[in-house]
């Protein structure tokens, strides 16, 4: 445990200088019976003399959502709510309208055609329905650019995720606000909020008292989100998400802690939540043959963003709860274990095989700081050389 320590210590900001650093940094590790380890290092902003950073801290946790809303939908699907093949465009009127961009004319009007096929959970849960996240995909910007659209997804509102599709449902794979359209199929079917839902099926369940959708009702402020620029080194800026928006977002809309998100995974590896069919459906392959090469093209170009921690040429697929590795990799995590990350930077794993889960919190863009992934990797494997080997 001393080695993770040191790790954490070796990778945070000592003085004035952030340059090849984090400000702060959690990571806690747990197993099935307990936490195997806690520790923090660093502090929570740039000025030197900042507070320290803790496994209680709050920051925003951004797509590293989605874990938990899989498991509300999985929940709904158990209780006979919805099913996860049906057709839900009937539920909300936007995915009954909703048309495919085909690119543009000379004139740089958008080609849109009507969409032939069904959208299921299936679809929104595998990031197979054609949503995109308008910041990382250049023709949804200029679509809003030309029909004059100018709220993107971060605002968090109807009109922000109300995006054309970029294919036909179920024949490519995209990462975007799919999750976020699952997740208001929960609403119209539960009768709740999502996060009147979590709370109730989750967050309450599982004592996470420093989880939610709200910072103010946490009793906290979140940590800030500082920039690596080109140097290296790390200047404040605007926090990306408006501190009040219409939308609870289920993709990307928590703010928790190291602590906290560590009980969600450790439920995960107990069993809880879900019956062990659910559970074991929450971890299995989604993705045909088609459709894992439709993936392996999008994602193995950009390792770097998506899974920094798998070796190059991993086989992967995308499961209900993210991405899995088909094969073990040397000094880490198991064939079949799941994964994310979030926009600011926080990573999980969760390996059944060696029944162990783990989550590094730290706040700061842009997205895939090498740094951090760096720091992610060397404690990966000191986890599997001293934790788990023993």
């Amino acid at each position: 445990m001393e080695k993770l320590n040191e790790i954490l210590a070796a990778y945070v900001a000592k003085g004035d200088s952030t340059k090849g650093k984090v400000l702060g940094a959690a990571f806690t590790v747990v197993n099935r019976d307990g936490v195997l380890f806690e520790g923090s290092a660093g502090r929570v902003d740039i000025p030197r003399d900042s507070s320290p950073w803790g496994s209680d801290t709050l920051s925003w946790f951004a797509s590293m959502t989605k874990l938990a809303s899989a498991i509300c939908i999985l929940q709904t699907v158990e209780r006979g709510l919805v099913t996860l093949d049906e057709d839900v465009r009937p539920r909300l009127p936007f995915l009954q309208e909703v048309q495919i961009l085909r690119g543009f004319d000379k004139a740089g009007n958008p080609n849109l055609e009507a969409n032939p096929s069904p959208i299921t959970l299936r679809h929104l849960l595998t990031h197979t329905t054609g949503l995109g996240y308008d910041l990382s995909e250049e023709p949804l910007m200029r679509w809003r650019r030309k029909v004059g659209k100018d709220k993107i997804n971060m605002t968090m509102t109807m009109e922000g995720y109300s995006t054309p599709l970029l294919f036909q449902p179920g024949t490519d794979w995209m990462y975007g606000t799919s999750v976020d359209w699952a997740m208001f199929v929960l609403e119209r079917v539960t009768g709740q909020k999502v996060s009147e839902y979590m709370a109730q099926n989750i967050l309450v369940p599982l004592g996470m008292n420093e989880t939610g959708f709200w910072p103010k009702t946490l009793g906290k402020e979140p940590v800030g989100i500082p920039y690596r620029g080109s140097g290296g080194v790390l200047a404040g800026a605007p926090f990306p998400v408006p501190e009040e928006h219409p939308v609870e977002s289920g993709g990307a809309g928590l703010y928790s802690t190291a602590r906290d998100y560590a009980k969600l995974l450790r439920a995960v590896l107990q069993g809880k939540l879900l019956s062990q069919e659910s559970m074991d459906l929450l971890f299995q392959p989604q993705l045909d043959e088609e459709l894992q090469m439709r993936l392996i093209d999008r994602v193995g170009p950009a390792q770097f963003l998506y899974c920094p921690e798998y070796p190059p040429g991993m086989p992967m697929n995308f499961t209900f709860g993210g991405l899995t590795n088909l094969e073990d990799i040397p000094g880490k995590r198991s064939k079949g274990s799941i994964m994310w990350s979030g926009y600011v930077n926080p990573r999980w794993w969760i390996d059944r095989t060696n029944g162990v889960a783990a989550v590094l919190q730290v706040s700061l863009l842009p997205f895939a700081d090498p740094i951090v992934a760096r720091l992610y990797d060397e404690l990966e494997r000191a986890v599997y050389e001293g934790l788990v080997a023993k």
